[in-house]
């Protein structure tokens, strides 16, 4: 049997509409169409986004041609969905490949490659693999393992022996005393060699200040934030409450208490009697110069509080360690018999030394004597310390040490124009002292 074009086409309609992809309904509009559809420019090339056109009917009788892409209605459903929508015939025409994850993904795979789990759900598009043949590569092997020889496989081993390194801590009659010593002396020669620097100088100043602030950091209340289990961690609604300025006043103090005085009179009805009233008066005097006396302690208090924190009291304190620093860097202690005593504990102990002061045995003042500072260092058993400061006050100890015992060696193994030189360097400490002194004197 022989079949036309006609009769071809029209068979492949029949079998679209059998698959639900085409009534006939659609078959009337796409050939009506096709009829209305305007003339275009031949030279044109048609968008390829507007190659799946589809002709709905809308609700008030009339024909919507959707082309896809290319149609003027189009609007996004949603700002997480971002899929294009048709507005008049809510037909979804693109949506969006998310190569992201979705917020809630864990990271561990959710997908399988089990086809029987996907139940045929897997793309048919795959990429083929070569499968290589078993046998074939059996036989490869078998030949090539008869031209190889035995001594080509056999590995018999390293002839030249290993060098076997210790591990661990060396024993004490392998450690060379010489050579720790000499390694110590290069650390601390090339320390006081750095202190020439700017950039390292300025570097221990901002070390030093960061210290100091942490030992002090125990007088500002809203910091304090370590407690112990009994007792209440201080906040800053504890903080003294300032004075009620009226209560400073005796007009008003004596006016409130004159007033109270008449109230009960009158309700006991009895006549206000003249010596009730001067021992109301006396009262009052007593009552305001109380809370003026408690707001001079708490006015007081404060800018001794402050003291410690203040920008310029912090600063000239962390100089005036940097310079002891410089100065007793170049003493044959720290050259000779240094134990490896950090800058911090340094710090910590120059600052617990200003309670008592430190001089030399001529009686050259290296610490001053500040009590406005050194009462309002930590203790050990402080509960209002952080562990910072607890850890810089335990150090302190050995900080001190250090200055004393420098001290100590430049009275004994200095002498000439090396000696002249530290105690010259000493002088800018004693400088920096009185600088310090007069500032918080200003303060006060």
């Amino acid at each position: 049997m022989e079949l036309d074009a006609e009769s071809l086409f029209n068979s492949f309609d029949q079998m679209k509409r059998e698959e639900g992809q085409l009534s006939n309904e659609d078959a009337l509009l796409d050939s009506w169409e096709q009829e209305c559809e305007p003339v275009k420019d031949q030279n044109t090339k048609k968008d390829a986004s507007s190659k799946g056109q589809y002709v709905n009917m809308l609700q008030d009788g009339s024909f919507h041609v959707c082309r896809g892409l290319s149609c003027p209605f189009l609007k996004e459903s949603s700002d997480s969905d971002h899929a294009l929508v048709c507005t008049l015939t809510s037909r979804i025409v693109s949506i969006p490949i998310d190569a992201s994850h979705e917020a809630s993904w864990t990271g561990r795979s959710c997908g399988s490659a089990d086809p029987d789990m996907l139940s045929g759900a897997n793309n048919a598009a795959r990429s083929w693999k070569f499968k290589k043949d078993a046998f074939a590569e059996s036989a490869n092997a078998h030949r090539l393992a008869s031209t190889i020889s035995t001594d080509d496989v056999v590995y018999h081993g390293d002839t030249q022996q290993k060098i076997q390194i210790k591990r661990g801590a060396p024993c004490v009659n392998e450690i060379d005393e010489s050579a720790v010593r000499e390694n110590k002396k290069k650390k601390a020669e090339k320390r006081a060699s750095n202190l020439q620097d700017t950039n390292t100088r300025d570097r221990l100043r901002e070390d030093a200040v960061v210290v100091i602030r942490k030992v002090f950091a125990h007088n500002n209340v809203s910091s304090s934030s370590s407690s112990s289990s009994n007792s209440k961690p201080s906040i800053a609604s504890d903080a003294i409450l300032p004075t009620d300025p009226r209560l400073l006043n005796f007009k008003f103090v004596f006016s409130v208490g004159l007033q109270k005085y008449a109230r009960s009179c009158a309700d006991a009805i009895v006549p206000m009697n003249l010596s009730t009233i001067h021992d109301v008066a006396i009262a009052a005097s007593k009552f305001v110069k109380r809370k003026k006396n408690e707001q001079e302690d708490q006015d007081k208090q404060k800018k001794e509080d402050s003291i410690c924190l203040n920008y310029n009291v912090v600063q000239l304190a962390a100089s005036l360690v940097v310079s002891i620093w410089g100065a007793l860097c170049l003493t044959p202690y720290f050259l000779n018999h240094q134990t490896g005593d950090s800058f911090r504990p340094f710090v910590a102990g120059c600052l617990y030394g200003l309670k008592r002061g430190v001089k030399m045995k001529d009686g050259r003042e290296v610490l001053p004597i500040v009590p406005e500072l050194t009462d309002r260092l930590p203790t050990l058993r402080s509960q209002e310390v952080s562990q910072a400061a607890r850890q810089l006050q335990a150090s302190s100890h050995r900080g001190l040490c250090s200055v004393h015992r420098a001290l100590s060696s430049i009275d004994e193994f200095m002498q000439g124009d090396e000696k002249t030189a530290i105690l010259g360097k000493l002088d800018i400490t004693r400088r920096l002292s009185v600088d310090l002194l007069r500032t918080i004197a200003s303060l006060k």
